[in-house]
């Protein structure tokens, strides 16, 4: 993943502030302790993401918002996934389902597996 004028390594989160301008990247787990901003770029599917990110969608504010594999878990409690297809979901959550429309266009989130 881009960040600044670097290149994060796999497992690294890049931090960016305002003030001072600065981009590094950081383990996931120092993003908060450090007082990394959070950006908000709004997605549709996960290939609308920066590479090391995921279109994720909040729970908790209902934002729909590229964020750190690490910060959306997808876990249906706190957020989901965005998915365009299955190849975009997880092992524990595999279906791709719609759940709404924006833009005209259908909006999916990984899901668990239907039952049999």
């Amino acid at each position: 993943m881009l960040c600044g004028t670097a290149v994060c390594d796999m497992g690294q989160v890049c931090c960016y502030k305002k003030a001072p301008p600065l981009a590094l990247c950081i383990p996931p787990q120092d993003f908060v302790m450090d007082g990394c901003e959070k950006l908000a770029l709004p997605c549709f599917t996960p290939a609308d993401c920066p590479a090391g990110t995921t279109c994720c969608l909040g729970l908790m504010d209902l934002t729909v918002t590229c964020r750190a594999k690490i910060m959306c878990p997808g876990d249906g409690v706190n957020t989901l996934i965005a998915c365009k297809d299955e190849t975009d979901c997880t092992f524990a959550s595999p279906t791709c389902s719609v759940i709404g429309q924006a833009n005209g266009m259908d909006f999916k989130v990984c899901g668990p597996a239907p039952s049999p």
